[in-house]
């Protein structure tokens, strides 16, 4: 709670509408009585309908946002017009948009045939994999080439089920793990050691403070994990840090100020230590 503060951790979790839970409490939000529910996301197929009946079973406005990749800076002027908070929406939407065209226009002088080719894994056994055209492997699929391809990518935050001979097919040459996978033991194991990834040291762990920030959720946390990766995979092409990036993000969404020591720990295991 260190970066978003005991008001908001402590706040009453009521549920979620979507997602693996699915365990919206309708009676506990209509007991809470507030001014508006706000939904924030993908919009589902289904979105329009879902609202209405949850709007007319508490009787509480509800409305939906979509915030994709592209448009979490429109997604937080919204907000700001919605809640009456325009300055300090407009303060992170314009954090959202100048970075990502700043990151992104770097990424697109990268040719597609020099991008790095990646797998993102996922799961206790680190055979869960996030697979290109997936809604939460947007950060990966726009920065390098995730080798993952699958005729049905999952859009769950769990990833898709995969196998470890599929992976040794990929053979990719950076892996990243996202955070509680198996980046701590991979190193000393034989069979991981059999990828190129793993053998040449060049595997990672996703930071996962206070979120992931890659995935699960798919939210603002990856506009801080697109100029992480983007650094990773092509550091001669940014003229500044990680650890840069980190403090002006931290600051500017969680009003923290990171040490240099709290840096180095949020991203020990996600630099390249060469």
């Amino acid at each position: 709670t260190k970066y978003i503060g005991d008001t908001y951790a402590n706040l009453p979790v009521l549920g979620q509408i979507y997602g693996g839970k699915g365990d919206f409490n309708k009676e506990a939000v209509a007991n809470a009585d507030p001014q508006v529910v706000i939904d924030i996301g993908e919009a589902k197929k289904t979105i329009v309908e879902d609202l209405d009946g949850i709007q007319s079973a508490i009787g509480i406005p509800c409305v939906h946002i979509e915030a994709s990749f592209d448009t979490y800076d429109q997604a937080y002027r919204k907000l700001g017009e919605l809640l009456g908070v325009q300055d300090r929406a407009s303060k992170l939407a314009d954090y959202c948009a100048k970075s990502f065209k700043a990151t992104d226009d770097v990424v697109a002088s990268v040719p597609a045939a020099a991008r790095v080719k990646v797998a993102y894994l996922l799961g206790d056994a680190g055979l869960n994999v996030m697979a290109k055209g997936s809604f939460q492997g947007t950060v990966v699929d726009r920065v390098a080439d995730n080798v993952a391809v699958l005729d049905q990518p999952g859009g769950s935050g769990l990833g898709s089920e995969t196998s470890f001979e599929q992976i040794a097919l990929w053979d990719p040459q950076m892996i990243i793990f996202a955070p509680g996978s198996i980046y701590d033991t991979v190193g000393s194991d034989a069979s991981w050691q059999t990828l190129s990834a793993i053998s040449s040291g060049n595997y990672y762990a996703v930071p996962g403070e206070p979120y992931n920030w890659i995935s699960s959720p798919p939210g603002v946390n990856q506009v801080l994990g697109f100029q992480w990766f983007a650094r990773l995979c092509y550091p001669d092409k940014f003229s500044d840090s990680i650890a840069d990036v980190a403090k002006g993000y931290y600051k500017t969404f969680y009003n923290y100020d990171l040490s240099d020591a709290e840096v180095e720990a949020l991203v020990a295991d996600s630099v390249s230590k060469k």
